[in-house]
């Protein structure tokens, strides 16, 4: 089993807030977040069936070979560009603090890298000799988008003129998005007898699509201009 483990990460964000009221109106945030990806993997195991015809009398025999074998742990980033659309009511307190609530849709992309996937070749040799080659490939997630949900708060201290201080807290959401795995290269091609081309191995392997959730906490602290 590959296990894709996220952790919490530093990102940037930007947006602005229309108030045509002075109190309610929207916004628009831009966000980009790169996640570092790990896990610690179960051991690569697999179990191979056949027949084969050897010397001297080259009758046809069934033979299993089992492995198991340690595997290295996953490595990878994947990278998140969010765009929210959201209705805002503002709130002041005095001549220095002020702060908005504010909810609505958002929309994430995702894609990443990462490695290693395991992938088993096997072929007969002379005298029906079996030659068994086991691949470590990194992969690619493909790009995949979904539409979701977010909602949060924030609250500014004037710090002088137009500036402010701010702190913004917000919940991001949305159905869990499966993006096609991508082989891309062999990362121990000097452990592999014959080695296959990498599209060659994505046909025969079909990797299944993980499951990637979006739903995340993030704690935001900036500068806002009033304009």
């Amino acid at each position: 089993m590959l296990r894709l483990d996220g952790a919490n990460t530093v990102g940037v964000e930007g947006g602005g807030n229309l108030l045509p009221g002075r109190s309610l109106g929207v916004q628009v945030l831009v966000g980009y977040d790169r996640f570092d990806l790990g896990g610690r993997d179960d051991p690569y195991a697999m179990r191979l069936d056949y027949t084969s015809m050897q010397p001297p009398d080259y009758v046809p025999r069934q033979f299993t070979v089992q492995q198991s074998i340690a595997w290295p742990d996953t490595t990878g980033t994947v990278q998140q560009w969010t765009l929210a659309i959201n209705g805002v009511a503002r709130w002041t307190r005095g001549r220095r603090w002020a702060g908005t609530l504010s909810a609505g849709l958002a929309y994430f992309n995702v894609r990443g890298t990462a490695r290693s996937l395991g992938y088993s070749e096997a072929f007969l040799g002379g005298h029906s000799v079996l030659f068994l080659d086991n691949y470590k490939m990194s992969f690619d997630l493909a790009p995949a988008g979904s539409v979701g949900f977010d909602a949060g708060g924030s609250v500014d201290l004037l710090l002088a003129g137009r500036l402010s201080l701010t702190a913004d807290a917000r919940y991001f959401t949305g159905a869990d998005l499966a993006p096609a795995v991508i082989v891309r290269d062999i990362v121990n091609p000097d452990e592999v007898l014959r080695a296959s081309a990498s599209d060659q191995i994505q046909r025969n392997l079909h990797p299944p699509a993980p499951s990637l959730s979006l739903a995340r906490m993030r704690v935001m602290i900036g500068v806002k201009v009033r304009m």
